[in-house]
């Protein structure tokens, strides 16, 4: 006859507890400032910089363009550019967003020596995708289906999708 560990009522509710207690705070470990997704940017065949999301199961609502300054580290950047969208569209030509976009701050024309960071999120949270940082004039030596991502890595649309999403 095998012997089968008996677990009495008080052990049950204290595991139910201790169990509960270590979901609850791997939860709050692992998703709550992690990003979610990520963003690419390349020039279309008009010259005009594009952004594309490669979210990872949630749709983002906003994409935000910040001009840096380079020279003084501590001023606080300045957001030259801001897009919104309810369609979670994956594309978005800067000086043209198209259907699906509501442009809430006009970045006008780029300066092509300036540095801008890139980034995609939700308009009432901090949660948003690794952003990418560039200047409009290194984006003119990428071939056709080929982005620029952090870090200035440079690589395909499908795989910007891939590497956005591989930690998730």
């Amino acid at each position: 006859m095998p012997l089968t560990p008996v677990i009495g009522p008080a052990r049950s509710v204290l595991l139910a507890a201790v169990l509960t207690t270590a979901a609850l705070v791997l939860t709050g470990c692992i998703g709550g400032d992690s990003p979610v997704g990520a963003v690419g940017v390349h020039l279309d065949d008009g010259g005009r910089v594009v952004a594309v999301v490669a979210s990872c199961g949630e749709r983002v609502e906003q994409v935000e363009l910040v001009r840096l300054d380079e020279d003084d580290v501590e001023a606080e950047d300045r957001t030259v550019g801001r897009w919104t969208t309810d369609e979670g569209a994956a594309e978005l030509v800067l000086a043209d967003p198209g259907a699906g976009w509501t442009v809430d701050t006009d970045a006008g024309t780029l300066d092509p020596d300036a540095l801008y960071d890139l980034g995609a999120g939700y308009v009432d949270t901090d949660r948003g995708t690794t952003d990418v940082q560039f200047r409009p004039r290194d984006l003119a030596g990428l071939q056709p289906g080929q982005v620029l991502t952090r870090q200035q890595e440079v690589m395909t649309v499908d795989g910007l999708s891939e590497w956005a999403c591989e930690d998730v």
